[in-house]
């Protein structure tokens, strides 16, 4: 993502720059960064989801070793 974003602001013409860097000096009051990770023990899918990658959704368990 932040590769994404860095490409974005190359590709961006001075106009551009100066007009984002205005907004992030004078319109922001506050940026959060959240990070998720899908979980197949804790996230709910439909069947149809958990069809198209079952080895993830629906893994094998381990057997515990005594």
């Amino acid at each position: 993502m932040m590769a994404a974003d860095q490409a974005a602001m190359r590709g961006a013409t001075p106009d551009e720059m100066t007009t984002l860097q205005k907004f992030m000096a004078e319109g922001v009051i506050n940026t959060e960064t959240q990070r998720f990770r899908v979980d197949p023990g804790q996230s709910y899918v439909s069947a149809e989801a958990r069809a198209m990658d079952p080895d993830f959704w629906m893994p094998k368990k381990r057997p515990v070793k005594p």
